[in-house]
């Protein structure tokens, strides 16, 4: 689901996510990413995995 400004939650299928940043923060802000996706039990997997 997505929410956007509105609030009011949209269904939806994401099969990438990119991230770009070059500030200070960038890896851990991916990282942080990263966790909460796989904590959700999403599988995460790289661009050439993807069927």
């Amino acid at each position: 689901m997505c929410r956007p400004g509105g609030g009011r939650q949209l269904p939806n299928s994401i099969d990438s996510i990119c991230v770009h940043g070059d500030g200070i923060q960038a890896v851990a802000t991916a990282s942080a990413i990263r966790e909460a996706l796989v904590s959700k039990g999403y599988r995460l997997v790289g661009l050439d995995q993807m069927a």
